[in-house]
């Protein structure tokens, strides 16, 4: 090679390097700023340099810059921007409470955008589980020694380079798919199948929240389930039903309350004309026989509570389940998928025992 070359080639390195610079790969950081568990601002400062430096100098295919906002519950214009603009964003969840800030910043970025997050929190096992994005991957790592998080950094800042890892928004997931179910809500029949479902969870919940507390003070060994949705609730009232039936429960008045909403349900006359025959009659005829049994009829819970209410909670999660399909073939989406969710919801509505 000669020197002409050799200085030309140099000369096409460091302007392919100076332009490389200039297009940063911009990485917002979420983090708190006073203290968490085991540092305090201080340590935190530090922590978030050794982020920046780590991943700034990284040999990766990006050249990387890392910022952060300020400690403020003042989310700015600028902040905005930033989460919004952001290439990457890197979230830490770490302290004993969720923090106000960062879960607001992480709530706005999962909103606007459909580029990375990486979720990252600290080791203490007392740390409170964050239950809106419990079912998120959160990388745990130790406060006290976090080289091995620097490393899962750029290891995962490599992969998404190379389009190993690709991430969507989850928040943006369920506003693009809601995107047809709100052009339905606008509608009577919509309107009326939505409360009657949500008519019915707070019935349920309101029930179990007080036939739970009584269960409970009658026998201290029967732990019932706090939640009243699930397969697991009604398993444990069903499995339970013998030791339940021993409680006296002639103590007991607080049964299900009559919902509203299936008055609404029924005085929706343009529901029908919604709806395929088979879906709209058997949903009718279940809600019929649901308030007989469960409201029309209230000597019917003196007879056997522990089994009525085990029942009472397997039709209301039955009912439900049903309904969800349904609102979807209230959809301009769903109405395209009409056979497969009218199936769906049949196959909910002609197990239950309501249905026989």
């Amino acid at each position: 090679m000669s020197r002409n070359e050799a200085k030309w080639k140099l000369h096409d390195h460091q302007t392919e390097t100076v332009a490389k610079a200039d297009r940063r790969t911009i990485v917002f950081m979420i983090m708190p700023f006073r203290e968490t568990q085991t540092r305090r601002s201080d340590d935190l400062d530090a922590f978030f340099n050794r982020i920046k430096q780590s991943v700034e100098s990284a040999k990766l295919q990006n050249v990387y810059q890392v910022t952060r906002s300020d400690d403020q519950f003042n989310i700015t214009k600028n902040i905005m921007l930033e989460l919004y603009t952001a290439d990457l964003v890197i979230c830490d969840l770490s302290g004993a409470h969720p923090n106000p800030n960062v879960m607001y910043e992480l709530g706005i970025r999962l909103a606007l955008s459909d580029k990375p997050v990486i979720l990252i929190q600290e080791r203490p096992l007392t740390t409170e589980r964050v239950f809106d994005i419990a079912g998120f991957y959160i990388y745990v790592y130790d406060p006290h020694d976090d080289g091995i998080l620097m490393q899962y950094l750029l290891d995962k800042l490599s992969r998404i380079e190379s389009g190993e890892e690709i991430f969507r928004s989850p928040v943006r997931d369920v506003l693009i798919t809601a995107g047809t179910e709100i052009a339905a809500r606008g509608t009577a029949p919509f309107h009326a199948i939505t409360n009657l479902n949500i008519g019915l969870q707070l019935a349920m919940r309101a029930y179990n929240a007080n036939v739970t507390e009584f269960v409970s003070k009658m026998n201290s060994y029967l732990c019932p389930p706090k939640s009243a949705e699930g397969v697991e609730t009604v398993g444990w009232w069903i499995n339970n039903v013998d030791r339940l039936r021993e409680l006296d429960w002639s103590l007991y008045h607080k049964w299900p309350l009559l919902n509203p909403m299936i008055e609404t349900f029924w005085q929706c006359s343009e529901l029908r004309d919604s709806l395929p025959s088979a879906v709209f009659f058997n949903l009718y005829g279940f809600m019929a026989n649901y308030h007989q049994y469960y409201f029309a009829n209230a000597a019917g819970w003196d007879l056997d509570p522990a089994f009525l209410t085990a029942e009472y909670f397997a039709n209301t999660g039955t009912v439900r389940a049903a309904i969800e399909p349904i609102k979807l073939m209230l959809t301009p989406e769903g109405r395209r998928h009409l056979s497969k969710l009218s199936q769906l919801a049949l196959e909910y509505l002609q197990a239950s025992s309501l249905s026989r």
